[in-house]
């Protein structure tokens, strides 16, 4: 162990060279008996992609610690982030909040350029190119930026027809958005174009039950598409979400009227003279939802009215 080797330097330099002999025998071992492995190696142990190479199998590189903080160390690799950093600096990196020097992982705000452990840290991304596949431990939800995801439910009583179904299908497919659809009943599902749930996986997620309340709490929903109804249009605006209305009967088609034109929080997806919202009709709804003048307005109405709730 670490404790018996004279200097951390040496038990680094001795696991690097045991830990591959190890490894290849292991390899050798599988491959010949038929075999064929994958190697899935932690980052730290950069030196575990040579034997993969040596054996011609292929290999994943799996960084166990954050993407923010493999953020940080990757910039330092690569000279784009200098050490030392002064104290009083502010840290300015991609997709990440400006850092204090204080708040950076130690081995960089406490620079120690003869550290044996800060040059594994470092050195993890030398030869990152060389691995087939580069693994987080991560999902994608976490990844999204806020208010990406439309949120889509139609209630539980009204089942659209399958011409509507694959409308609104199309334009979510279509649509620049990530989804999460609610359906009721499983066999609404057949009403879907062939293959949409397939083809869709990327970015979207249809399930026939969700907490309702929490999701529409989520920072990522950009917008609900909703019937109207009216535990759902109350919940909206209490919560401040953008709508946009769907209404099939009864009370829904009047509560979408109220939620556009006097509560300014939505818009309708009119339907045309064959009593169809379009693919088109929709996808430019949401359009201007999430990235309009008229959604800009919305917003702020929307957090009026949660305001007030």
């Amino acid at each position: 162990g670490s404790n018996q080797a004279p200097s951390t330097k040496v038990y680094l330099q001795t696991f690097c060279s045991v830990g591959s002999n190890i490894l290849a025998t292991l390899i050798k071992k599988l491959v010949d008996t038929g075999d064929r492995p994958v190697l899935v190696y932690d980052g730290f142990l950069r030196w575990a992609l040579d034997v993969a190479k040596q054996f011609g199998i292929p290999s994943a590189v799996f960084f166990t610690q954050s993407c923010a903080v493999n953020n940080v160390y990757y910039h330092v690799s690569k000279g784009i982030l200098q050490l030392p950093l002064l104290p009083e600096v502010n840290v300015s990196l991609p997709e990440l909040p400006l850092l204090q020097v204080s708040e950076l992982p130690s081995f960089i705000s406490d620079y120690e350029p003869q550290s044996a452990w800060f040059d594994v840290i470092v050195k993890q991304f030398e030869n990152v190119d060389g691995a087939d596949w580069v693994v987080f431990n991560i999902f994608y939800e976490l990844e999204e930026p806020n208010g990406s995801v439309v949120y889509v439910s139609l209630g539980s009583l009204a089942l659209p027809e399958a011409n509507q179904m694959q409308e609104l299908a199309l334009a979510l497919k279509g649509s620049d958005c990530n989804f999460l659809w609610v359906v009721r009943e499983t066999t609404e599902m057949a009403k879907f174009p062939t293959h949409f749930i397939e083809e869709t996986k990327e970015k979207g997620l249809v399930v026939t039950w969700c907490n309702q309340l929490e999701v529409l709490s989520h920072d990522l929903i950009c917008c609900f598409l909703t019937h109207c109804g009216l535990n759902s249009v109350l919940e909206a605006l209490s919560l401040g979400v953008l709508m946009l209305e769907m209404p099939f009967w009864t009370d829904q088609i009047t509560n979408a009227k109220l939620v556009e034109d006097v509560c300014g929080i939505g818009i309708t997806g009119r339907r045309n003279q064959n009593d169809l919202a379009t693919k088109e009709t929709i996808e430019r709804c949401l359009n201007e939802l999430v990235n309009g003048e008229k959604g800009k307005e919305i917003k702020m109405n929307t957090i009026k009215w949660k305001n007030l709730a």
